[in-house]
Formats: structure tokens, sequence, C-alpha cells
């Protein structure tokens, strides 16, 4: 903001003037080399009155030049607190622009240090990328190997069904499918419709007329209905499929271990005829025959 300032430079030369006018009038009162005594202004005044407007003249002027005096050592108060005031401004400013000069400092060094951060962790991250790719076809295996199991538990397979030698072509198959539903049905033991989701032959089906086809791969909807045919296989006996046997869907390792278990099965049964035995969660296990009354 700026400020008027009231002195006037050219009203304090006025009066200063005025005051040499007035000194100079004062001094014509008396000769060049006769001094200037109170007796000789009133010799030479002429009246008092004359000499009295002198001296109001005078006083005016010296008040005149006093108050322009008192106004500008005010008015330099004033300036020099203005002074101050933009010194303790520009310390202020002179400290905003070192603390940021310092803030923008530390928010670069911050920055390189994030990056340097960030390009760490990418290198992690690729090498760990690259290591995981050699993963992927392990990961992609157990994955197919899970889903294989899957749906494994939702399928049986079914051994011993005879054909009856009437059927050819296409109908064979009708017939087949409808001796695996009679089967399911006796198997289930139950009034709930077991659906059946589809059916494969393990093997060539052939151009057999009449006699025992190759195992058929039975999927169920779920695998609930699986194991519920399961173990409602044994009620197979005492039906007219009383030659027909169920077991899980099972891969070529796992036929290879249930085939040596049926050959270790039917030792046992050779060796020792007094117990029975049977298999059971991947074990030959026995207990004592019931005595026939």
């Amino acid at each position: 903001m700026l400020v008027e300032l009231s002195f006037s430079e050219e009203k304090y030369r006025k009066l200063i003037a005025d005051i040499g006018e007035i000194r100079k009038k004062i001094f014509s009162m008396k000769d060049d080399d006769e001094p200037l005594t109170a007796k000789v202004i009133e010799r030479r005044a002429g009246t008092k009155l004359s000499m009295a407007n002198l001296i109001v003249e005078l006083s005016n002027a010296c008040t005149g030049a006093r108050d322009l005096l008192v106004k500008s050592h005010e008015q330099n108060i004033y300036l020099q607190g203005k002074i101050d005031a933009v010194n303790q401004i520009k310390t202020q400013n002179d400290q905003l622009a070192k603390d940021l000069k310092e803030d923008v400092s530390e928010m670069k060094n911050n920055a390189i240090k994030t990056m340097k951060e960030i390009h760490e962790k990418k290198r992690s991250f690729a090498d760990i990328v690259g290591s995981s790719k050699s993963l992927v076809v392990p990961m992609k295996k157990a994955m197919k190997e899970i889903e294989k199991d899957a749906s494994k538990s939702r399928n049986v397979v079914v051994h011993g069904l005879a054909l009856s030698g009437e059927n050819e072509g296409d109908d064979r198959v009708d017939e087949i499918e409808e001796m695996i539903d009679q089967v399911v049905e006796v198997a289930s033991a139950t009034d709930r419709k077991i659906e059946i989701d589809d059916f494969d032959f393990l093997g060539k089906l052939g151009d057999t007329t009449s006699g025992r086809i190759v195992p058929v791969l039975v999927k169920f909807k779920t695998d609930e209905d699986a194991k519920l045919v399961m173990r409602g296989k044994k009620y197979l006996k005492n039906s007219s499929f009383h030659n027909v046997f169920i077991t899980p869907d099972m891969d070529m390792e796992e036929r290879d271990k249930q085939r040596q278990l049926v050959k270790e099965l039917k030792k046992k049964i050779s060796d020792v005829p007094d117990k029975h035995w049977f298999i059971r969660n991947g074990r030959i296990v026995s207990r004592d025959k019931i005595p026939s009354i």
C-alpha cells in the first residue's frame, strides 16, 4: 500500500527563507560593524509595534519550521516501521524459499528412492514370473489330474453284462442301455430315479451276438449317485444280475493295482477258506464266516 507523505520540502524551504528575511530586517536596524544588542534594537526599531511584529513573524516562522520537523520525524518513524515490516516479510520469504527448496530436494530424493524400489520390485516380479514359467506345465497337469479325479468320482464301471443275442447293430446298444438302467436300479436300492449322464464301452464292442461284453463306464450326474450305486452293488447277488459286478472308475495304474489285489484275494480265499475275504479301501481284509444253520 502506498502512503502519501504530508511533509513538503518546498514549504520547509519557504519557512527558512522567511526566517532569513526577518533576520535581515532585524540586522538592518544596526550598522554593519555595530553588534546587535537590545539597546540598538530599541533605538533603531522605531516603535515597539514594529518590533513586536518582527518578533511575531519570527515566532510563527520558527513554529512552522518546528512543526514541519516534527512531522518529518514522525514520517521517518512511520517509514522505518514500513521498512522493518518489509524486511521482516523478506526474511520470512527467504525462510519459506529455503524451506521450499529443502522440501523439493527431499521430495526429489524420495521419488528417486521410490523409483529404485519399484525397479527392484519389478525385477523381483520378473524373476518370479520367470521361475513360475517352469511351474506352468506341472500346474496344468495337476489341474487336469484334479479334474480327472473329480470326473472319476461320478463314474462306475459295470462288468459282466451279457447280450441276449436277439439284437443286432444299434439295437444291441439299446439293449445294453436298458440293462444298465436295470443294474443301477437294483444297486441303488431306492425309489429315487438315478439319472445316468452317459456311458462308454471300455474297449471294442465287436461282433459279439451273445455272451459277455467289454466293461461299460457309466457316468452319473453327481458323485453322490455314484457312491449310492457302489454301496448297493451287493444287492446284485440276489438278482438276475448276480454275475454282474461294479467297480469304481480307475486309471491304468489303479486297474493294475486292483488286478493285483484281486489276484491276492483269490489266493487268500483258496489258502484260508474258513474266512470271508474281501477288498475294502484298497486293502484285503477278512471276517469270520457265519456258520450255516
